[in-house]
């Protein structure tokens, strides 16, 4: 009866020995998936800053090109009311030299 309580202790400690084992590959897997997991995070969020940084580049830039196209917009409509008015006083005056030519005549 001892022989077999020994052998069942051996089997139970053997079955114990390969649990452990079993247990310290899991552990090891999971501590490297673990690793990978952070690496992975860390990468992923390199590259979110990476683009949150070129689309904030890109946002300051298409604002300046907004601001230069208004300035030029705006530079254009007063050349154009200059032109306008220019071109008014231009039919003034023109006007009043076919009266004083009707008046001639």
């Amino acid at each position: 009866e001892i022989e077999e309580l020994s052998e069942k202790l051996e089997e139970s400690g053997n079955a114990t020995a390969a649990a452990l084992e079993v247990n310290k590959k899991r552990e090891a897997e999971l501590f490297k998936l673990k690793q990978e997991l952070d690496e992975s995070t860390l990468q992923h969020e390199t590259n979110l800053a990476n683009l949150r940084q070129k689309h904030n580049s890109t946002i300051s830039d298409l604002g300046d090109q907004i601001d230069q196209l208004n300035k030029n917009k705006a530079k254009l409509e007063s050349n154009k009311n200059s032109l306008l008015m220019e071109l008014n006083q231009v039919r003034h005056n023109l006007e009043e030299m076919n009266i004083e030519k009707a008046n001639i005549d």
